[in-house]
């Protein structure tokens, strides 16, 4: 017998260090007729967001399911106006922060209590404007979520009710804006975009990285700056000193004028991209807070 809603589309966007073979994608696969999972990798933003965005005018999905770092991908294309349905997002941190400024849409929140990120994602919930719709599942488990939503078979139940809820909002479901209409009606701010830079870093999606990874890839990318430069960079970037480099540490010293900020920002580790993703980069208006 099918599971029940099995034809719902799905969208499924992966963290950095999950893979389309990996634990829930092949999930999804055995639960759902239809689901696409993007490829979401790419050197610059623009890329990223176009790529996304092709593909969900294409799939046509019902819903956004996105994990980890996927989060803020799938969050810049629902803030953006490309997609106008529901979300299921797993562990997704500060990621989340968004989801206040996105009102009349089903918006579901899986928080790993084990997890770095779960403080950001209860604040995402507390700061939201529209409560009936946005909602959080708090569960037992570690940043991969594999054990609560696969082995516990709960991934399923969650995209079908948060599909469900979606359908007897405020809004008309499903809508995807087509291909060149303008409809963004909140900005992808600059740090979100500075964030996807930092996690092409953070190849075990946990939100940190290691001194020596850090001094590693500023060496790859500023290739002009002397070993003291980029010790210099390190220990100011490095806050508290623990021996890692966290988002927040990261996003902190970009936006404070260090020296070698619109280095970092300007390149990127594939020498042939660098001059488009620097053009691509907005800059930060002095005088604009995030609220």
């Amino acid at each position: 017998m099918a599971d029940a809603r099995s034809d719902i589309r799905v969208l499924y966007i992966c963290g950095l260090g999950s893979n389309t073979t990996g634990a829930k994608p092949t999930y999804l696969r055995q639960h759902f007729k239809h689901l696409s999972i993007p490829s979401v990798k790419h050197a610059s933003y623009a890329a990223t967001r176009e790529a996304l965005a092709k593909e969900c005018r294409s799939f046509k999905p019902d819903i956004f399911v996105a994990h980890s770092a996927g989060v803020g991908k799938a969050v810049t294309l629902a803030t953006t106006g490309t997609w106008k349905g529901p979300l299921l997002l797993l562990a997704g941190g500060n990621g989340c922060a968004p989801v206040s400024d996105m009102t009349g849409r089903a918006v579901t929140l899986v928080v790993p209590s084990d997890d770095m990120g779960a403080e950001h994602q209860r604040r995402a919930v507390r700061c939201a404007l529209e409560q009936s719709l946005v909602c959080t599942a708090e569960v037992k488990d570690t940043h991969d979520l594999n054990t609560s939503m696969v082995d516990q078979d709960r991934l399923r139940g969650l995209i079908i009710s948060t599909v469900e809820r979606h359908a007897g909002g405020a809004t008309s479901p499903m809508e995807v804006a087509p291909e060149g209409e303008s409809c963004a009606t909140i900005e992808t701010p600059v740090k979100e975009q500075v964030k996807w830079l930092f996690s092409e870093w953070d190849l075990n999606d946990d939100g940190l990285v290691s001194r020596d990874e850090f001094k590693d890839c500023l060496s790859r990318v500023c290739g002009e700056m002397t070993t003291d430069d980029v010790e210099h960079v390190v220990h100011a970037v490095d806050k508290n000193q623990d021996g890692q480099v966290d988002t927040e540490e990261f996003l902190e010293w970009v936006f404070s004028g260090a020296e070698h900020s619109e280095k970092l920002l300007a390149e990127t580790t594939e020498p042939q991209t660098a001059k488009a993703l620097s053009a691509e980069m907005p800059q930060p208006q002095p005088e604009s807070h995030e609220v």
